[in-house]
């Protein structure tokens, strides 16, 4: 069991002002859903140790009963995402893996629904 140091921590309420690192959602194979309530977004900011380049991507904040969770959001996901308020129970699929042709990546598509508003979490 952790310890606590200090102050009786139940003589108050909280509000909390920063979580842990969210646990990151990959969705691979098509059909791969995700139901998460949506935060926000984070532009990430790192230092490429091969090029010395300082690059940046962008993550998708959610949380649902197990605790905060990531994705990684490409440029469809951001465009997507851009309109949808925080606090906004949504669902995530890959619904196809588009040919960027030879030797190349495919693309991820997305489909992404949202909870109608009697479904929605209160913040």
């Amino acid at each position: 069991m952790a310890d606590v140091v200090g102050y009786d921590p139940d003589k108050f309420e909280w509000d909390t002002v920063h979580e842990e690192a969210g646990d990151q959602i990959v969705l691979e194979d098509i059909g791969d859903t995700y139901v998460g309530e949506y935060l926000g977004s984070e532009e990430i900011t790192f230092t490429d140790k091969a090029t010395g380049e300082e690059k940046t991507f962008t993550q998708l904040r959610f949380r649902d009963p197990q605790g905060p969770k990531v994705i990684n959001a490409g440029y469809e996901l951001r465009q997507i995402y851009d309109k949808i308020p925080p606090h906004t129970v949504t669902r995530t699929m890959l619904a196809n893996k588009v040919s960027m042709g030879p030797g190349k990546s495919p693309m991820h598509s997305h489909r992404v629904d949202v909870a109608k508003s009697a479904n929605r979490t209160k913040s």
